[in-house]
C-alpha cells in the first residue's frame, strides 16, 4: 500500500535572542511603568503643591506611563506568536490589563472631575465678586 505523503509544518524560524530580549523588556516595562506613574503621581503630589505648571508636568508623565506600558503590553503580546511566550506573555499581559484598567478607571473618573472644576471656578468668582 501507498502511504500519503505526511504533512510536517515548516521548520522554526529561530528567533533572533537580541530581539527576543527587547520584547522581554517591553513586557517588563508594560508591567512597571503603571506603578512607576502612580509613585510619581504620589510622591510628586507633595513637592509641587500649589505649582501648577509642574502638577501638570508631573501627570503628563505618569500618563504617558501608563499610555506607553499599555502600548508595549499589547506588542508584546503580539510578538508572543514568533519569539514564544516564556518571559513574555505573563508580564504583558498583566501590563496591558492593569494599564488599560487604569486608562478606563480614568476616563469614567473625567467628567466628575471636569464638574469639580467648573464648581471651583464659579466658587471662586463668587468670592472675587464680594465685596
Amino acid at each position: 500500500m501507498d502511504k500519503p505523503p505526511t504533512i510536517t509544518a515548516p521548520p522554526p524560524v529561530p528567533s533572533d535572542p537580541a530581539k527576543r530580549r527587547n520584547w522581554e523588556q517591553a513586557a517588563m516595562f508594560s508591567l512597571a511603568a503603571p506603578f512607576a506613574g502612580m509613585a510619581i503621581s504620589v510622591f510628586g503630589q507633595g513637592v509641587t503643591h500649589g505649582d501648577r505648571l509642574a502638577a501638570s508636568i508631573l501627570g503628563c508623565t505618569s500618563m504617558f506611563l501608563i499610555l506607553a506600558g499599555l502600548v508595549l503590553g499589547i506588542l508584546a503580546l503580539v510578538k508572543t506568536k514568533r519569539y514564544g511566550k516564556k518571559g513574555i506573555f505573563g508580564r504583558a499581559l498583566g501590563g496591558t490589563l492593569i494599564n488599560g484598567g487604569l486608562i478606563v478607571i480614568m476616563l469614567l473618573l473625567l467628567p466628575g472631575l471636569m464638574k469639580a472644576m467648573q464648581r471651583a471656578k464659579e466658587q471662586q468668582r463668587q468670592e472675587q465678586q464680594r465685596p
